[in-house]
């Protein structure tokens, strides 16, 4: 059952009989946890706890009743959500490492850099930040290559 799918929703802290839970209600739309469990192939031991734990994060709603219904909640507003409170902790750790970056009063401008995302990212800070000239001796051109509009900017 959309294996693929399944491993991706995990890498968002769903384990797997949660992912597979959720899926099995996008596809089959309100339904009871006994429909779920067998779409699911979650055990029914198990079911009633995987669609509690989707309740409190909010990936399901659940209508009582007896028997209690259950409906996957939008993909769109939920992953949209879990992307703006990714973005937002990113933005605040961020400004957090700025500060401490900017706390410190060690500088040289003398660096050995050894991977290609560290090279592009420090010669892009060193072009933006460059006053009157800048200096780069390597033995390796390739990756600056990809900075040839940074520089022609300047």
């Amino acid at each position: 059952m959309y294996h693929d799918m399944i491993e991706r929703l995990k890498k968002y802290n769903l384990t797997e009989y949660e992912a597979k839970a959720y899926l099995s209600l996008l596809i089959l739309g309100k339904s009871s946890a006994r429909e779920v469990g067998e779409k699911s192939g979650v055990p029914q031991g198990r079911i009633y706890t995987i669609l509690n734990s989707l309740e409190t994060m909010g990936f399901v709603t659940v209508q009582a009743g007896s028997p209690a219904y259950y409906a996957a909640q939008d993909p769109k507003e939920i992953f949209s959500s879990i992307r703006d409170s990714y973005c937002n902790s990113i933005d605040g750790l961020i400004l957090d490492l700025v500060h401490i970056k900017s706390e410190s009063l060690s500088y040289t401008p003398f660096w050995t850099i050894h991977s290609e995302r560290g090279i592009q990212i420090m010669a892009k800070n060193i072009i933006r930040d460059a006053e009157k000239e800048i200096i780069i001796v390597t033995n390796e051109p390739e990756p600056l290559k990809q900075l040839k509009n940074s520089l022609l900017a300047v």
